[in-house]
Protein backbone atom coordinates (compact mmCIF):
# COMPACT_ATOMS: atom_id res chain seq x y z
CA UNK A 1 0.00 0.00 0.00
CA UNK A 2 1.23 3.36 -0.87
CA UNK A 3 0.90 4.89 2.51
CA UNK A 4 3.29 1.96 3.96
CA UNK A 5 5.77 2.48 0.86
CA UNK A 6 6.14 6.15 1.91
CA UNK A 7 6.64 5.12 5.44
CA UNK A 8 9.56 2.73 4.62
CA UNK A 9 11.15 5.08 2.28
CA UNK A 10 10.28 8.09 4.63
CA UNK A 11 8.50 10.00 1.72
CA UNK A 12 5.87 12.19 3.29
CA UNK A 13 4.63 13.07 -0.47
CA UNK A 14 3.37 9.37 -0.99
CA UNK A 15 1.88 9.22 2.46
CA UNK A 16 0.10 12.23 1.97
CA UNK A 17 -0.99 11.24 -1.71
CA UNK A 18 -2.80 8.20 0.02
CA UNK A 19 -4.17 10.10 2.35
CA UNK A 20 -5.93 12.03 0.17
CA UNK A 21 -7.25 8.69 -1.84
CA UNK A 22 -8.56 7.71 0.95
CA UNK A 23 -10.31 10.57 1.95
CA UNK A 24 -12.28 10.31 -1.61
CA UNK A 25 -13.92 7.01 -1.39
CA UNK A 26 -14.13 5.70 2.04
CA UNK A 27 -15.90 8.39 4.45
CA UNK A 28 -18.87 8.10 1.95
CA UNK A 29 -18.57 4.99 1.51
CA UNK A 30 -18.31 3.29 5.00
CA UNK A 31 -20.44 5.80 5.98
CA UNK A 32 -23.03 4.90 3.77
CA UNK A 33 -22.83 1.27 5.39
CA UNK A 34 -21.29 0.35 1.91
CA UNK A 35 -24.60 1.13 0.37
CA UNK A 36 -23.42 0.67 -3.08
CA UNK A 37 -24.76 -0.88 -6.32
CA UNK A 38 -22.55 -3.85 -5.45
CA UNK A 39 -20.71 -4.53 -2.23
CA UNK A 40 -18.23 -7.58 -2.52
CA UNK A 41 -16.68 -9.02 1.44
CA UNK A 42 -13.62 -8.49 -0.38
CA UNK A 43 -14.17 -4.60 -0.84
CA UNK A 44 -15.28 -3.97 2.54
CA UNK A 45 -12.24 -5.59 3.44
CA UNK A 46 -9.76 -4.09 1.30
CA UNK A 47 -11.36 -0.54 2.35
CA UNK A 48 -10.93 -1.58 6.17
CA UNK A 49 -7.10 -3.15 5.68
CA UNK A 50 -6.37 0.06 3.91
CA UNK A 51 -7.77 2.60 6.54
CA UNK A 52 -6.33 0.66 9.57
CA UNK A 53 -3.05 0.83 7.48
CA UNK A 54 -3.75 4.54 7.17
CA UNK A 55 -4.63 4.95 10.68
CA UNK A 56 -1.29 3.37 11.80
CA UNK A 57 1.24 5.39 9.98
CA UNK A 58 -0.83 8.71 9.88
CA UNK A 59 -1.82 8.58 13.45
CA UNK A 60 -4.86 10.07 12.69
CA UNK A 61 -8.11 8.57 14.72
CA UNK A 62 -10.44 9.23 11.99
CA UNK A 63 -9.13 6.53 9.83
CA UNK A 64 -9.04 4.04 12.83
CA UNK A 65 -12.75 5.07 13.35
CA UNK A 66 -13.53 4.08 9.96
CA UNK A 67 -11.87 0.98 10.04
CA UNK A 68 -13.23 -0.22 12.97
CA UNK A 69 -16.59 0.47 10.93
CA UNK A 70 -15.77 -1.24 8.23
CA UNK A 71 -14.86 -3.90 9.72
CA UNK A 72 -18.58 -3.69 12.02
CA UNK A 73 -19.92 -4.61 8.26
CA UNK A 74 -18.61 -8.28 8.82
CA UNK A 75 -21.05 -8.58 11.89
CA UNK A 76 -24.02 -7.59 10.13
CA UNK A 77 -24.33 -4.75 12.05
CA UNK A 78 -23.70 -2.41 9.29
CA UNK A 79 -26.26 -4.50 6.80
CA UNK A 80 -29.66 -3.14 8.48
Amino acid sequence: MLADVGALLGRDELIATALTSADMPYPAIVGSNFDVPLTQPYGVACAAYSLTRIAAISGDVQYGTLAAKALRWFDGALLH
